[in-house]
């Protein structure tokens, strides 16, 4: 789930990302990027701006056994 940060001018936001994967192809591993990262409004879509001014989205893998995980390996 993502929450608003803080808001700012030309329709962008910054906002609080916290999100589990699996890596693509053998998908053995579990990522999780958690992080603060700009999104701009395109019409009714808000997309994400990778390597924005002010991003701290970071990735970090994670045991498998992590209970957020689990539901990626199941």
């Amino acid at each position: 789930m993502s929450t608003v940060v803080r808001p700012l001018a030309g329709r962008q936001a910054f906002v609080f990302a916290d999100i589990y994967t699996r890596d693509a192809g053998g998908g053995s591993a579990c990522n999780r990027f958690v992080g603060t990262v700009r999104v701009i409004q395109r019409g009714r879509v808000w997309r994400y701006q990778p390597g924005a001014a002010g991003d701290t989205f970071d990735r970090r893998t994670v045991p498998r056994s992590n209970r957020n995980c689990r539901r990626l390996f199941s």
